[in-house]
């Protein structure tokens, strides 16, 4: 492997896209998102005939950014250089894709050593119709001294909320860097009570769709406060209020939490097809020999 710079992975990826038209992968970053990854992380490269894989630090392990032309030799070209990488370095890849192509792919790892952490399905939201924003309302006004969005400074805290309630590997937690852009985004809303943050909502909009990404209340401040319709009803009315229109909204299932799968259902929260596997290497037996 080598250190990945934008010159080299440019490089690389001309040469491999010489010898195969049609690629599969994982690298939807634009250059100027590359070239700035590449500049405040160790990232490290490395190239086969068929594929061209990019290590990424992150948190406790490395994420695997990747690009093939045979995905029949994936399984082959992942073993060849894994097997001079060290097993108490973790990596973590995702496969996002339509099924079946998104499971024969995932597949391809699998057969390379890496098992299985999280499957999630993507769901499509209907907007919220005016009866049930009527009914969280009354939430967002009796928490209404208490809403309002993060700031910079609560980065380290959200960070914590986050690990605690989530696996990073599997819900592909943000780093301090990613929730303070988020914050500048005005992509996290908090309830802050005696300058604690006790419950947040955590999204994105781009090109008119919004994004659901996390929704969390700390444990000792769950049940019947109705923190999560409050913050439900705080970012619908204040992106409205600043003009910004959601054509679309989209969320999150975990496949095998089955009662959120079929309350996804009830609140009409369709599967549009597209899944994200996420995989680690060594597989979890592996570590646990």
């Amino acid at each position: 492997m080598r250190a990945a710079t934008l010159e080299t992975y440019s490089t690389a990826y001309d040469a491999l896209r010489s010898r195969y038209p049609g690629l599969w992968g994982n690298i939807f970053l634009d250059v100027a998102k590359l070239e700035k990854m590449f500049k405040s992380k160790e990232c490290q490269l490395e190239e086969t005939e068929t594929s061209l894989f990019l290590l990424i630090p992150r948190h406790s392990f490395y994420d695997l950014l990747f690009l093939t032309g045979d995905c029949q030799s994936l399984p082959l070209a992942l073993e060849t250089w894994l097997s001079s990488w060290p097993k108490d370095k973790p990596i973590r890849v995702s496969v996002i894709a339509r099924d079946p192509e998104g499971g024969e792919l995932a597949a391809q790892f699998e057969k390379a050593g890496f098992s299985l952490v999280k499957k999630l399905m993507r769901t499509k939201l209907k907007p919220p119709k005016e009866k049930i924003l009527q009914a969280m309302r009354p939430f967002a006004e009796e928490s209404r001294d208490l809403l309002g969005y993060a700031r910079h400074g609560d980065e380290q805290e959200i960070l914590e909320i986050l690990l605690d309630a989530f696996d990073p590997m599997g819900d592909n937690l943000p780093e301090l860097q990613e929730i303070s852009e988020r914050i500048d985004d005005k992509g996290i809303a908090v309830v802050r009570k005696g300058g604690k943050i006790l419950s947040l909502n955590y999204f994105a909009v781009h090109s008119g769709v919004f994004h659901g990404i996390y929704d969390v209340t700390r444990k000792e401040y769950r049940g019947g406060n109705g923190y999560f319709m409050a913050l439900a009803a705080f970012v619908h009315d204040d992106l409205e209020a600043r003009g910004v229109r959601c054509a679309q909204s989209f969320g999150w299932r975990d496949v095998t939490k089955k009662k959120l799968v079929k309350h996804a259902e009830k609140s009409e929260q369709a599967p549009d097809g597209i899944m994200v596997y996420y995989l680690r290497w060594p597989a979890e037996d592996a570590t646990q020999a």
